[in-house]
């Protein structure tokens, strides 16, 4: 019920292979609390559940995004400035740059990407052979 108090939804998606390998490098990294890989915790199923949900009783058009279409420069301007519009606030370069800033809470390692950046920008990783437990997790999501 708490979802009608909002008159615009946006749901910021990543493609379950991004994730559930995002979600093993950070879960398996020294600096990770619990240092686990739960691929139940990745909430597909709850993202589509409530998807449909806002979509039947509260907006027939929610906003969708693709996460991977924000370490495109030029994408990301534009989406900015189409969600900016959708709900009515004026867009402004400046929210897409921020200054270094350390986040002290109990997620960890989640957090250091953010920590150290000051926009929103790919992060390459290493290649490193992901186990069946993420292969199967991106499979079946």
């Amino acid at each position: 019920e708490n979802m009608k108090k909002f008159h615009h939804h946006i749901f910021l998606l990543r493609s379950p292979k991004a994730c559930m390998e995002s979600a093993y490098r950070v879960t398996k990294s020294n600096s990770a609390e619990g240092n686990y890989f739960d691929a139940s915790e990745a909430g597909f199923k709850e993202l589509v559940e409530n998807y449909k949900w806002i979509k039947e009783h509260v907006e027939a058009d929610p906003l969708v995004l693709d996460g991977d279409d924000f370490v495109d420069p030029e994408k990301m301007t534009r989406i900015f400035k189409h969600v900016c519009g959708r709900i009515g606030m004026e867009f402004e370069p400046s929210m897409l740059t921020w200054e270094k800033k350390k986040i002290d809470d109990a997620f960890g390692a989640f957090h250091d990407g953010i920590n150290n950046s000051t926009g929103i920008k790919k992060i390459e990783h290493e290649a490193i052979e992901f186990p069946k437990e993420v292969t199967d997790a991106i499979a079946v999501n």
